[in-house]
């Protein structure tokens, strides 16, 4: 009588999961930095789509799940109560990261900008472009969310039903399959109970197992291999040195987390699962790309042959009529190419000087960008040293400062050597807008 209250206590225990949140094997502290790690990897695609298709893919939150999820099980995370709930703030935590810092500073790095502490605080300075960024992380999160909510129920599904074994995804079984198992579960362990294949060390022959069933216990043999493979998928029976035993130690676990995929077929689905993905993956950005391509024509830069990206949302001034219409003669007189943005954040102008009518001292790309300085630093602020940058095959000698009384701004002048002239690009933004002018720069010239 003792002894039956003892395996009902055992059976409630399985069937709540407080057997498998007691289990002592595992850690939640190596599973969790498992996760981190593995999340982390498969965040990958989530950045790509992010920063390079500007979109928001729910299903890749999915993958980051995923990538958490194998972490923390190749890091020997306990599989216990607190599983569920790891993988969930992880992908969240993830996310978050990615959505306010990472993915900034892969954008702003994109744009020539050095990613650093100092640079993310300056984004954060700006209003408009916090407020974007919050409002795509609270999206995100959102997506995150509802695209593992699924995983996530499946997974406390599988720990109360005592499995051990805990899958990424895998929907509960019913009652009546539950039933069926511990039937044939019964039915089978007959014939190990008479071979005295109980543990690892008394093993017997897969042979003599589906022999014994068919000869002692009248077991169709057709049904005798079918319910050995299914016990054996499960966990149930186990296999040591080419030989089998039933694992009486842990049955109530195995046969109460039966599932009716075998690790094949869970292995294929992850695979096809995994292919799908990245498949949806790689058609977003080749669309985008191609889209973005599309949408681009190219002009050449006056008395250059410098050709720049002229995208829909740039209005672009190419000839000294142009220039004049919009800008008055004095600029014509001056610039042969101008620039702006369709929201008014960011000027560009261009100018070029003959070779030859340089001081022929000025013999080099550095030397005309330093005389160019001089000026600078006689008349406006905050006058940086010329420093250098490549933007898409181009190289530029630029320096940045200040100017403005009332009303502060923020310009930058660049040089290039255009073969028999040097090119002069001179960029005007709002103060605190030096991202806008690294854009337009990137997207003119990239």
């Amino acid at each position: 009588m003792e002894e039956n209250n003892s395996q009902e206590v055992k059976t409630e225990k399985i069937a709540s999961g407080e057997a498998i949140s007691n289990n002592p094997q595992g850690s939640y502290i190596t599973g969790t930095i498992g996760a981190i790690i593995g999340g982390a990897i498969a965040s990958l695609p989530w950045v790509l789509v992010y920063v390079y298709g500007n979109m928001i893919v729910a299903i890749l939150a999915v993958l980051i799940a995923l990538g958490a999820f194998y972490g923390y099980k190749i890091a020997k995370g306990k599989m216990g109560k607190g599983l569920p709930a790891i993988i969930a703030i992880v992908s969240v935590g993830i996310i978050v990261l990615l959505t306010t810092i990472i993915c900034p500073l892969v954008i702003l790095a994109d744009l020539g900008v050095e990613p650093s502490f100092e640079t993310i605080q300056r984004v954060y300075e700006d209003e408009k472009m916090a407020s974007a960024i919050m409002q795509d992380a609270l999206v995100s999160i959102a997506f995150t969310i509802i695209g593992i909510a699924g995983t996530i129920k499946s997974m406390r599904m599988q720990i109360k039903a005592g499995s051990k074994d805990i899958k990424f995804s895998e929907q509960p079984l019913s009652d009546d399959y539950k039933k069926y198992v511990k039937e044939q579960a019964e039915e089978t362990k007959k014939a190990f109970d008479s071979l005295g294949a109980l543990n690892s060390e008394n093993t017997a022959e897969k042979k003599e197992i589906i022999n014994e069933l068919v000869m002692t216990h009248n077991v169709i043999e057709r049904k005798a291999k079918a319910n050995f493979q299914l016990l054996y998928n499960n966990g149930i029976i186990k296999k040591v040195k080419g030989k089998y035993y039933y694992d009486v130690e842990n049955e109530e676990a195995n046969v109460n987390g039966a599932r009716q995929n075998n690790p094949a077929t869970n292995r294929k689905n992850s695979i096809i699962t995994l292919a799908i993905v990245f498949v949806v993956f790689f058609v977003v950005i080749m669309i985008g790309v191609i889209a973005y391509n599309a949408s681009i024509e190219k002009v050449t830069i006056p008395n250059t042959e410098i050709s720049v990206n002229a995208p829909s949302d740039l209005y672009i001034y190419d000839t000294k009529e142009k220039i004049t219409k919009k800008f008055g003669s004095d600029y014509a007189d001056y610039y042969c190419f101008a620039v702006l943005d369709k929201d008014n954040k960011v000027e560009v102008y261009a100018s070029t000087i003959s070779k030859k009518e340089i001081d022929p001292s000025y013999d080099t790309l550095d030397k005309v960008a330093a005389k160019d300085k001089t000026y600078a630093d006689a008349n406006y602020d905050d006058v940086t040293e010329v420093l250098t940058k490549k933007i898409g095959k181009t190289e530029f000698k630029y320096y940045t400062y200040t100017y403005g009384e009332e009303t502060r701004y923020i310009g930058n002048l660049y040089v290039a050597d255009a073969g028999d002239v040097y090119l002069f690009i001179d960029c005007y933004a709002d103060l605190g807008d030096q991202s806008e002018i690294d854009s337009a720069m990137k997207t003119l010239f990239k």
